[in-house]
Order: C-alpha cells, then structure tokens, then sequence
C-alpha cells in the first residue's frame, strides 16, 4: 500500500502546502514525504516570513517557498512565477499541469 501511494505522489509535478494548518503545519508533511523519498517538489505557502519559520527548523523546509499576498492576483502570480522557476531548471517541462489551491483560496486553472 504505501509503495503505490508513494507512486502516485511522485507522479505529481509540485505539492503545494500551506505553513500553518489545523493539524500539521506543511514544514512536517514535506518532511515526512522526504523521509518516505517522495521526489515531488515541495513548494511552501505563507503568510509569515520565510526566515521566521526557518528558525524553528534544522531541516530544509521546502524547495520553494512563496509568501501569501493580500490579493488573490498577486499571490498567483507568484505561484505561476515560482512554477516557472521550477520548469525552467527541470528538464520536463511540467505539460497540462493543474494548480489547485484549496481552504484559503479555492482557485484551479489549467495551465496549457
């Protein structure tokens, strides 16, 4: 069971997760997929400063890291440049990948 459920998640291009949730905060969910070898990036949403968070961690918190913006358009501009980043130091280029923001911004675009 767990060899298929690492399968799937390493079929996906990038997970997406916010810091601070009810549960679990995203910095321990990266770091256990990482401990099952989960090759997915990682990239780690925000409202707080990036050094902040880091000072409560030894280990490397996320591959990439975007801080939440006021506005809804701002913020997925972000995502889509920190994508970009992504793509353009890959030698996939991620195809049809969709985005999925749940909880705090309940948006999903398909990028062509």
């Amino acid at each position: 069971m767990i060899d298929i459920a690492k399968e799937e998640l390493n079929n996906y291009d990038v997970i997406i997760s916010d810091y601070r949730m009810d549960a679990i905060d995203g910095v321990l969910i990266n770091k256990f997929l990482k401990s099952k070898s989960i090759i997915t990036l990682f990239i780690l949403i925000s409202s707080f400063d990036y050094a902040e968070i880091k000072k409560h961690y030894s280990i490397n918190i996320c591959d990439y890291f975007v801080q939440k913006k006021i506005f809804i358009e701002e913020f997925c501009q972000d995502i889509e440049q920190c994508i970009s980043k992504i793509t353009d130091h890959t030698e996939n280029h991620f195809q049809g990948t969709k985005i999925v923001f749940s909880e705090t911004v309940n948006f999903v675009k398909q990028y062509n």
